[in-house]
């Protein structure tokens, strides 16, 4: 198997108070948040299914939007993220080489 990797890492602007952090790896989706408490929620690569992206037309305005990860388990929202449509194809990238590797490792075996 191979090693996980960051592949891109966030403190959305409005979220730095509330401590939050979003973490794309090479084999998941990360939210943590809290300040004085903590909460890490994820979701693996190979289990999402579908990938959103919401933006208002003051978003629009500032580069700044919402990607909705919907998983077979699970979802996760990315608020208020720069260049969102940037971002949700990463996590599609990541994820067509996620399941790649996967299906690769499975056939060696």
């Amino acid at each position: 198997m191979s090693e996980e990797k960051t592949i891109w890492q966030d403190v959305p602007y409005e979220a730095n108070l509330r401590g939050m952090r979003y973490t794309l790896t090479s084999q998941r989706v990360i939210v943590e948040s809290g300040i004085l408490s903590h909460k890490r929620n994820q979701l693996e690569l190979v289990t999402i299914k579908r990938i959103d992206v919401f933006q208002s037309f003051g978003d629009k305005i500032l580069g700044r939007g919402q990607v909705k990860i919907i998983g077979a388990y699970n979802n996760l929202d990315l608020s208020n993220v720069s260049n969102p449509q940037r971002i949700a194809e990463m996590i599609r990238t990541a994820m067509r080489d996620e399941k790649d590797a996967k299906v690769s490792y499975r056939e060696i075996v």
